[in-house]
């Protein structure tokens, strides 16, 4: 399996990455966010959740909070929880990332939408609907359903936005 043999070569790559360039550097750092990333995507969220915390802290102390870096671990963890149900856990880390983001990107660039996409549905999870929508239909414009890392948040968002929709005309109804 692909993810398998990813995460093999992240494991074989850590230990040089770290001696390349210290336990505590942001790269360092960040190969660990890649080993968090393949765990999540194997549905491994407990360890997905654990390594990208570790990754997040070393990043942290690194580089400081307002870094893209630093933001880029933040939504991947808040990806963990997310995927946990704990939206109330994710909704913090997303807006310090997208806060980030603006800093350093154009608020119509894909990154910020994908990362507005998060926070909408972290949003809704906690049963803020109008603000979520809000996020979601900016998100939606904003992503094109294109090949490469945009298109892969395409869909997501369209989804996310008609779960939204969905919810709102269950609660209009009753």
């Amino acid at each position: 399996n692909e993810l398998s043999a990813a995460e093999s070569l992240l494991r074989g790559a850590l230990p040089i990455v770290r001696r390349s360039f210290g336990e505590t550097h942001w790269r360092t750092a960040r190969m660990l966010g890649h080993l968090g990333m393949v765990m999540r995507q194997q549905r491994r969220l407990d360890e997905a959740g654990a390594t990208l915390d570790a990754a997040l802290a070393m990043a942290r102390a690194a580089l400081g909070q307002d870094r893209p870096q630093v933001a880029a671990l933040a939504i991947e963890r808040a990806q963990v929880n997310l995927d946990q149900g704990e939206a109330a856990a994710a909704e913090p880390l997303l807006r310090d990332a997208l806060r980030v983001q603006r800093r350093t990107s154009a608020e119509d660039s894909w990154r910020i939408a994908s990362t507005k996409s998060l926070l909408g549905a972290a949003l809704m999870g906690l049963g803020r609907l109008e603000e979520a929508e809000r996020l979601l239909s900016e998100a939606s414009r904003r992503l094109q359903d294109i090949p490469g890392p945009q298109g892969r948040e395409t869909r997501p968002t369209r989804e996310r936005l008609a779960a939204l929709q969905h919810v709102k005309s269950k609660s209009k109804s009753n």
